[in-house]
């Protein structure tokens, strides 16, 4: 073999152990491996919900995680929600059965408040 091949296959091979061992350290997570050692519990998150239509809203947060029936005016909390979640709410006029005349969705970084009709 030439110099040129043998220097070539060299750098390619050392390229590759390089790249490899770059996408194991990137893919190492450490807090990933500390939630398998010790698991950190969720942290609670809440949800004000505004209705601010003249009508009532039945609200369903997540298929049936947790609703209300919230009065023209009126507020509630939503209280099963945990931080880092995406819940969506789906805003029913009257009842559960009724149309649905908004949905909002929310990612929870804290505390939130989510307003319907306006």
């Amino acid at each position: 073999m030439s110099m040129l091949i043998k220097t070539t296959t060299a750098v390619s091979i050392i390229g590759l152990a390089t790249a490899a061992t770059l996408a194991a350290a990137q893919a190492w997570d450490p807090l990933r491996d500390l939630q398998r050692v010790l698991p950190i519990p969720p942290i609670p998150a809440s949800v004000n919900v505004h209705n601010y239509y003249p009508h009532n809203l039945f609200v369903v947060m997540d298929n049936d995680r947790e609703f209300y029936l919230i009065g023209s005016g009126g507020v509630v909390k939503f209280t099963k929600a945990h931080v880092g979640n995406k819940p969506t709410f789906r805003a029913h006029k009257d009842s559960k059965d009724g149309p649905v005349v908004a949905t909002k969705q929310v990612f929870l970084d804290g505390n939130k408040t989510v307003d319907f009709g306006r």
